[in-house]
């Protein structure tokens, strides 16, 4: 129902096409991003599907499915440049040195530069 209001779009894919090790099929629910499905195609790294499944245990005990709840990288580069291309840049946008240094701060730590090799905690049921 929410899909028909103006400017909604609800998307499907494949999370393997993007890095995850399985399909991992994913819906997306946006909003005034009709150019989303160019950015999810345009950072695909695989032309198919993996056909490895993440369901069960592996050798150490683990859930299968426990790094699937991590987006692979490819996908947050998609999405982000969805989101850039409908919020783009101008002449007016405002400086960095116009800033408060605090924010300034708080972004630069938030900054990424490295992947850990860790999955966070899962918490169900605590």
């Amino acid at each position: 129902m929410i899909t028909a209001l103006p400017g909604f779009q609800h998307f499907e894919f494949a999370q393997g096409l993007l890095g995850a090790d399985s399909a991992k099929r994913t819906g997306l629910l946006a909003l005034n991003l009709s150019d989303l499905p160019t950015f999810l195609r345009g950072n695909a790294i695989c032309a198919h599907v993996p056909r490895t499944q993440s369901i069960g245990m592996d050798e150490a005990g683990r859930f299968k499915t426990a790094k699937l709840k991590e987006y692979p990288p490819a996908l947050c580069k998609a999405l982000a440049e969805g989101f850039f291309s409908t919020f783009p840049l101008s002449t007016e946008t405002v400086k960095a040195s116009h800033l408060p240094p605090e924010f300034l701060q708080r972004c630069k730590h938030m900054t990424c530069t490295t992947m850990g090799q860790t999955i966070g905690a899962d918490y169900v049921g605590k």
